[in-house]
Formats: structure tokens, sequence, C-alpha cells
């Protein structure tokens, strides 16, 4: 069905606690789903076919109705299709937490020259390395936003493919406080897969602990 400049698929699925979703369509094309509970997981060429892409979704439960929609790239106004994953570190000190960020972010079309984070608010930035190519000063710089502090990194040459690590601190900490651990904004970013490790010494304490949107693979016990 067309809706102006888009094309619209119904798609109809089994009901299912988890599930794929695999599609090609033309590179000319920017692809996304409307209705349930889908994430993009990937994006690639088809083997030999720069013009087609190859796009994967997770599916969650309740995703069982579908839209499939297709923008022409002119239109969509959209940039590089990014994926990143991240992975974030929180290490318990004496004197407070260090907060450790590294990202790896692959574009599939075209050379990625920026990218933009938000650091939450409540934490300073102390260090951002491009680990691939390194990263000078005047390639990042920072500003305070409402929602925390925002980085703009330019990467340097013309790679499809970078990883960047940023180490903050909490600007204040008390120990007897509660703490909110939480992870890097990014843009863009078509898809985000996020894991957090959190560690502190044998001498510490956990006396309560809220996971939000995550899940812990070990969940931690708690101190009585």
């Amino acid at each position: 069905e067309r809706r102006g400049p888009e094309m619209v698929a119904n798609l109809e699925l089994p009901p299912a606690q988890l599930a794929k979703l695999e599609l090609a369509a033309p590179a000319s094309f920017r692809v996304s789903l409307r209705g349930g509970e889908a994430s993009l997981v990937h994006t690639e060429f088809l083997a030999g076919q720069r013009d087609w892409l190859r796009y994967l979704w997770a599916l969650g439960s309740g995703s069982s109705r579908l839209e499939v929609v297709l923008q022409p790239l002119a239109a969509s106004g959209s940039g590089p299709i990014v994926h990143v994953h991240q992975q974030v570190q929180h290490v318990f000190e004496s004197a407070g937490w260090q907060s450790r960020f590294q990202l790896e972010l692959e574009t599939v079309e075209e050379a990625l020259p920026a990218i933009t984070l938000t650091v939450p608010a409540g934490l300073q930035v102390e260090s951002v390395q491009e680990r691939l190519r390194g990263l000078s000063a005047e390639h990042w710089k920072q500003q305070k936003t409402a929602q925390g502090t925002q980085i703009e990194v330019r990467l340097p040459g013309l790679a499809r493919r970078a990883e960047l690590e940023v180490v903050c601190r909490p600007r204040s900490f008390k120990w007897d406080a509660p703490v909110r651990l939480d992870w890097l904004q990014v843009e863009p970013a078509s898809s985000l897969v996020t894991s957090i490790s959190v560690r502190w010494p044998q001498g510490l304490t956990l006396s309560s602990w809220v996971f939000g949107d995550f899940q812990p693979q070990q969940p931690p016990q708690l101190g009585r």
C-alpha cells in the first residue's frame, strides 16, 4: 500500500515470546517497523549486491501485527545506519566510583564523520579516546545540557567503524546516598545494544537494588 512517499506492508505473525525478523530491501530505501516491540539488531549489504540491504530485527512478545514501512532515502531525512554496542563498567572505589563506557560503532553505507554522546547528569568527563586510530583533544568538545553533558566527537579519517572509550567520575558522592548507574545516549544510532557491569570492594555491602530496564545475569546478594 502506498501512503504518500511511503510504501507500507502489513505483516501478521504467530505469537511468540521472542522472535527475529529478517528482510531484504533496496538500499535506496530506509526500512522501519511500526507496532509491537521491534529492535533493529543488524544491517548489512547482501553478498555481492551493494544495492540491497539485509535488515535483522528482534521482536518481543505482542509483536504479531507489524507494519513494514519503506521510505525513499531522499525523503526519509535520515542519516547513515549506525549500529552501536556499548559496554559499561561501573567500578566502586574507596573515594567514589569510576564509569568507563566502551562503544563500538559501525555504519553500513558511508563513513561516519561525527557522533554525539550524552553523559548522564552528575558525571564529569575525564577522557575520550578512539582506540583504533587515536583521538587528539581538538577532536572532541563538551557542553552542559539539561539532560547531562553532551560530547561531540569528530572521528578521524573516513572509516565506517570506530571504537570509543569515555571515562567519567561523579561530581559529588556520598556512600549512604542512592546511586544511579546509567549508560551513554548515542546519536545517531539505528540500534543500540548495552551491557552494564558493576564491581565494588569486598568491604562494601549492597543494601538495595532496582534494575530498571535491565535484567541481571547474576543478581547480587543483598547485605543484612
